[in-house]
């Protein structure tokens, strides 16, 4: 009996590291299960295949996707509209791909982003910078 267990003990201790593994090595050239799609439903929101202007036409949002701790991500950047190579800002937080996620801009080329993990967050740009601050 004390075999028996054992053996099942090993076959679910296998299975486990090799599930890991496989998550892990997942990184390598794979794509995300979940892509963040969300500018299919409307050209408001921004991903990564949909960057968008803000209401001011100063600024652009652009998503950066990733991946991290066998996890994949989106991420926030904002670049000048004129010369979308000068970044003017970028997020350090990352959002799970796996939940609902919305970037968009508001109304005073504010940042909101919505996560079905963690809720609602909105970035106000600083007047007369080109800075934004999580509210």
């Amino acid at each position: 009996m004390g075999t028996m267990r054992l053996g099942v003990l090993l076959i679910l201790l296998c299975g486990s590291l090799m599930l890991a593994a496989c998550a892990v090595g997942n990184q390598g050239g794979a794509s995300d299960p979940h892509p963040n799609m969300s500018h299919l439903e409307d050209a408001m929101y921004a991903t990564p295949e949909n960057p968008v202007v803000s209401p001011s036409g100063l600024y652009v949002l652009v998503i950066e996707p990733g991946f991290a701790n066998a996890v994949y991500d989106n991420r926030f950047l904002v670049y000048t509209a004129d010369d979308e190579a000068v970044l003017v800002y970028e997020s350090d937080e990352r959002y799970r791909t796996r939940d609902r996620l919305l970037f968009w801009w508001d109304e005073n080329d504010g940042i909101c982003v919505y996560s079905g993990d963690t809720g609602t967050a909105v970035w106000a740009r600083d007047d007369g910078a080109n800075t934004w601050a999580r509210r």
